[in-house]
């Protein structure tokens, strides 16, 4: 009876065991094999999907020029044709598609609607819808441009290397003319026909053209 009853005994710690050791399977080892696959599918699907930017946001591009018409409204333009714009003082900013990949180095809006950036190439481009749609316009020339200023939609200057300035108005759509060295910014005058550069030797008159 009593070897009858050590077998019995022993038999159930076998079987109890077992359970356990079962247990211990379902609940350790095969979730994490699971867990292991799921993560090279997750691999797979991140690898098929295409590159975007993270970091930093929106874009990673060099910025070379600035424009604000308010204390919220603002555009900015960059190289490889980089344009971004904020409708909040900068707290959140939207690339816009700027149609060129050139070095752009300056931009300026006479309102929230009219702007116009310039860059590298001879590369004009101009907005009546606040960046909604940027046109490239023939220019004439293949220089860098640097700086641009308008006063209004219809009045403005672009200025760049070896001297190269380019004046829109209504009654001449646009002149060229050189000076010696490179101009790299310009200010027009509310008001007036010239504009100023922070060199003084460089300040010209429209009217002396």
């Amino acid at each position: 009876m009593h070897k009858q009853t050590t077998g019995t005994i022993n038999k159930h710690l076998l079987q109890g065991a077992f359970v356990l050791a079962l247990l211990a399977l379902v609940i350790h080892v095969i979730p994490r094999a699971l867990g292991q696959r799921d993560i090279r599918k997750k691999r797979l699907v991140d690898a098929e999907a295409p590159w975007v930017w993270q970091n930093p946001l929106p874009q990673g591009n060099d910025l070379r020029g600035a424009s604000f018409v308010d204390a919220k409204t603002g555009t900015v333009v960059g190289y490889y044709g980089t344009i971004v714009r904020t409708t909040d003082g900068g707290n959140s900013w939207t690339i816009q598609t700027s149609g060129t990949t050139q070095n752009l180095w300056a931009v300026s809006f006479a309102d929230v609607n009219n702007g116009t950036a310039v860059g590298e190439g001879g590369t004009i481009l101009r907005t009546t819808d606040g960046g909604g749609f940027w046109a490239s316009q023939a220019s004439g020339t293949t220089v860098q441009f640097r700086g641009v200023s308008f006063t209004d939609e219809n009045n403005g200057t672009a200025v760049g290397e070896g001297g190269m300035l380019a004046i829109r108005a209504p009654s001449s759509e646009r002149r060229m003319a050189g000076t010696p060295g490179h101009l790299k910014s310009a200010e027009r005058r509310k008001r007036s026909t010239g504009f100023r550069s922070p060199t003084p030797t460089m300040e010209r008159s429209a009217a002396s053209n």
